[in-house]
């Protein structure tokens, strides 16, 4: 993933937008992921011109996904305006899903929010397979969190990914 923080893509040139394709795709097959993407964190200083140009590297390839959804400063005009692929529900509303009602409930219907607008959904912060468990009950199937594995460095998440697949290709 690239983080990218919307405000910069107000100043990137036009030129560098293949440039930038180019060194996601690189990054992307050297690291075994199934395309780019770039993380963008959007704040109240959003300007909504970076559409134009968000719009433009999503032709070439680049997905976005609203981080941190439900939290701070993340919008629903940003699903209405901006070209966005995935939201990722905030590990704050993960980690009392079992015990929370109210997470529990924001969790399901962000979930539920991101199926209906044909946009994939990624829960973060899961660290029990309770956790897990319940979001797979609400639809969601892709996560991050320590139940998998700790941030890794690129060479140590490639020889992880490789020894999962050994796995999988074993059974």
């Amino acid at each position: 993933h690239n983080n990218v923080p919307p405000h910069a893509l107000a100043y990137l040139p036009p030129t560098l937008l293949g440039h930038m394709a180019q060194t996601s795709k690189g990054q992307v097959c050297h690291c075994g992921c199934r395309q780019p993407h770039a993380l963008a964190y959007f704040s109240p200083t959003v300007f909504w011109h970076i559409a134009q140009k968000m719009q433009r590297l999503k032709k070439i390839g680049v997905s976005f996904s609203l981080d941190d959804f439900g939290t701070g400063y993340s919008s629903l005009a940003y699903l209405k305006k901006l070209p966005i692929d995935e939201l990722k529900i905030d590990r704050s509303f993960v980690r009392d899903i079992l015990t929370n009602s109210n997470d529990a409930a924001i969790a399901r219907t962000i979930v539920t929010l991101s199926h209906s607008l044909g946009l994939e959904v990624i829960a973060e912060g899961v660290e029990t397979e309770q956790q897990r468990d319940m979001l797979a009950w609400y639809n969601c199937f892709s996560y991050q969190g320590y139940l998998f594995s700790r941030p890794l460095p690129l060479l140590e998440f490639e020889q992880y990914v490789a020894d999962l697949q050994s796995k999988r290709d074993s059974v």
